[in-house]
């Protein structure tokens, strides 16, 4: 969407409007694009709040969570 509000001419300032992003936002998508092509777009690994908890005890939680909840 972004650009093309950018090839019908608007400026980037307007664009960042129009898409309800922070100038700086589109900046950085503008960046990631002319480097890295269509691919710099797209979402990387690794983003993001990482779990507190290990995998390895997930269920063991959630069973935990569940059982106290039924004996409320």
């Amino acid at each position: 969407m972004a650009f093309a509000h950018i090839r019908e001419g608007k400026t980037f300032t307007e664009t960042a409007i129009a898409i309800r992003v922070k100038l700086r936002t589109l900046m950085n998508w503008i960046g990631r694009f002319k480097n890295e092509g269509i691919e710099g777009l797209k979402e990387k690994a690794g983003r993001g709040a990482k779990p507190f908890l290990p995998e390895k005890h997930l269920l063991a939680f959630k069973e935990a969570v569940l059982e106290l909840q039924k004996n409320r």
